[in-house]
C-alpha cells in the first residue's frame, strides 16, 4: 500500500492508529524520517493507552538509528512512567543500553523480558546482537537457532546462524541450515549469494559458478548473479570472461560499486591501465556525481605515477562526498610519496575533522608522530577522538592501550582506570589485554592477572 493510498483512510474510525502506523513505517523506508517522527507524535498526543506506548517505543528506535539518544531516553522515562507495557520499557532499555555500549546491562535487561517471554522472537534477536557484541559466539548461535525453531521463515535469522556456524568452522552444519532454507525457498536470493561465498572460500569454482548461473537464472534483470559470475571467472583466473560478467552486472545496476571495482582490478591485473582510465571517464561524463569514480580514477593514476592526475581525481572525489576517508588517504599518500609530511599531516588532520569514518585517517597520523617520537601530540589525537566519539569502544581502546605504552604520568594512568572500564562489558581479548597492562602498570596485579587470563580465553 503506497502512503498516497492511506493518507485518505486516515480520517475513517480505524485509521487513527493501525493505519498511522503502517504510514509510519512507509515513510521510514522512504527515508522520510521527518514526516515518521511526525506522525507517530500524533499517535502518542491521540492515546493515552497501548498505541502511545507503542508509538513511544517506535519513534525511541527511530532516535537510535539516528544516534539520537537524549530523545530516546526521554521517551524511555515516559514509556517506564506510564507503566501500560513493561515489556516496551525494558526492551528499549535494553536497546539503548546496547547503542552506549552497555553490554552487561542490555543483556541482564532482555533476558528478564525472557523470562516472563520464552519466545519473544524479537528480543531474542536483539539477545543474540548483544551476546555477538560481547564476542560470546556460543550463546548467539543458540539464540539463533532457537529463533530459526520457532520461525523457521525467518531468513535473516537463518543466514545469521549459517554465517556464525562457518565462522567456527562447522561448514557441516551451516550446509545443513542452508539446505532447509531451500527447501522453504528455493529461491532465496540471500541464501544462494551465502552458499556462493561458501564455495568461493572452499575454492570450489565450477559450483560457484553453477550457483552464479542459478541467481542470473532466477533474477535475469538484478546485478548480483552477473557480478558473482565475474568473481568465480576472477578465481578461475579468466579476466577477460570475468570482466564480461562485471559489464553485464553495471549494465543493470550502474550505481553499483562492487563490479566496477572489481572490472577495473581486473584491467590493472591485465596491465590496460588504458582501458581502466577509459571506463572510469566514460562512466563519469555520464554520472558527473559518481564519487566512487572519481576515486578509483585517482588511484589508476596514483599507480601509474601520475601524481597530479590522481590529486585531481581525488579532490573532485571530495568535492562531491567531503565526508568520505579514502580520498583523504590517498592524497595523504601522495604527499609523503612526495617528501611532503607537514602538508600530509595536514591532509589526513582534515580528513579525521571532516569524515564519518576516520578511523585508517586516525592510525596513519598517530604512525606519522610515532615516527617523530611526538607521543604526546598522538596521545592528544586520541584523547580528542575519543570525547568526540564517546561510545566508539575501539577508539577507547585505541586511546587507553596507547597510554598504556606512552604515557609518563602515572596520574592519568589512574585517571584511565575508571574511564576504561567499558572495556570490560565485552569479551574481546584485545580490550581485556588492554585492561591487564593497564592494571600491571598501576601495580594492581591480582586485577592484571584475572584481566589476561580472561584476554587468553577469550581470544581462544
Amino acid at each position: 500500500m503506497a502512503i498516497a493510498e492511506l493518507l485518505p483512510m486516515l480520517d475513517t474510525p480505524t485509521g487513527l492508529y493501525e493505519l498511522r502506523f503502517k504510514l509510519a513505517e512507509l515513510y521510514v523506508l522512504q527515508n522520510k524520517l521527518k514526516d515518521a517522527e511526525d506522525t507517530l507524535k500524533e499517535i502518542i498526543v491521540a492515546d493515552s493507552g497501548r498505541s502511545a506506548a507503542k508509538a513511544r517505543y517506535r519513534l525511541a528506535k527511530l532516535y537510535l538509528s539516528e544516534r539520537q539518544l537524549a530523545e530516546a531516553k526521554t521517551l524511555l522515562n515516559e514509556l517506564t512512567k506510564t507503566s501500560i507495557d513493561t515489556v516496551l520499557a525494558t526492551t528499549l532499555k535494553a536497546e539503548i543500553a546496547l547503542a552506549e555500549h552497555k553490554i552487561t546491562e542490555a543483556i541482564s535487561d532482555l533476558r528478564s523480558v525472557l523470562l516472563t517471554q520464552p519466545n519473544n522472537l524479537a528480543v531474542l534477536k536483539l539477545l543474540s546482537a548483544a551476546h555477538l557484541l560481547a564476542n560470546d559466539k556460543v550463546l548467539a548461535k543458540e539464540n539463533l537457532a532457537k529463533i530459526v525453531t520457532l520461525n523457521p521463515s525467518d531468513e535473516t535469522a537463518r543466514l545469521d546462524l549459517v554465517n556464525l556456524l562457518l565462522q567456527a568452522g562447522d561448514s557441516q552444519n551451516a550446509v545443513q541450515q542452508l539446505n532447509a532454507l531451500f527447501k522453504l525457498n528455493p529461491s532465496s536470493k540471500m541464501g544462494l549469494q551465502t552458499l556462493f561465498q561458501l564455495y568461493i572460500a572452499q575454492k570450489e569454482w565450477p559450483q560457484a559458478q553453477a550457483i552464479a548461473t542459478k541467481l542470473q537464472q532466477l533474477y535475469p534483470h538484478d546485478a548480483l548473479g552477473f557480478y558473482l559470475a565475474g568473481l568465480a571467472e576472477q578465481g578461475l583466473g579468466k579476466l577477460e570472461q570475468s570482466n564480461s560478467q562485471f559489464e553485464q552486472a553495471l549494465r543493470r545496476q550502474e550505481q553499483s560499486v562492487e563490479p566496477l571495482a572489481q572490472l577495473i582490478k581486473n584491467y590493472l591485473s591485465l596491465k590496460q591501465t588504458d582501458k581502466a582510465v577509459t571506463k572510469l571517464k566514460e562512466l563519469i561524463k555520464q554520472q558527473s556525481q559518481h564519487f566512487y569514480a572519481y576515486n578509483l580514477l585517482g588511484q589508476v593514476y596514483q599507480l601509474s605515477n601520475k601524481a597530479s592526475e590522481a590529486l585531481s581525481a581525488f579532490d573532485q572525489a571530495l568535492k562531491i562526498k567531503p565526508n568520505w576517508a579514502e580520498p583523504y588517504r590517498h592524497i595523504a599518500a601522495i604527499q609523503l610519496a612526495q617528501k611532503q609530511r607537514e602538508p600530509a599531516k595536514q591532509t589526513l588532520s582534515e580528513g579525521i575533522a571532516n569524515a564519518s569514518e576516520p578511523w585508517e585517517l586516525v592510525n596513519e597520523l598517530v604512525a606519522l608522530y610515532e615516527q617523530e617520537r611526538d607521543y604526546d601530540k598522538a596521545q592528544r589525537l586520541l584523547a580528542q577522538l575519543q570525547q568526540k566519539y564517546p561510545d566508539s569502544l575501539a577508539l577507547l581502546n585505541r586511546y587507553v592501550s596507547y597510554a598504556v605504552n606512552h604515557a609518563e604520568a602515572s596520574e592519568l594512568l589512574t585517571q584511565l582506570k575508571q574511564q576504561a572500564q567499558p572495556l570490560a562489558s565485552v569479551q574481546n581479548s584485545e580490550y581485556l589485554d588492554t585492561l591487564g597492562w593497564l592494571a600491571f602498570k598501576l601495580k594492581d596485579y591480582d586485577s592484571a592477572k584475572k584481566h589476561l587470563t580472561q584476554a587468553l580465553n577469550a581470544s581462544a
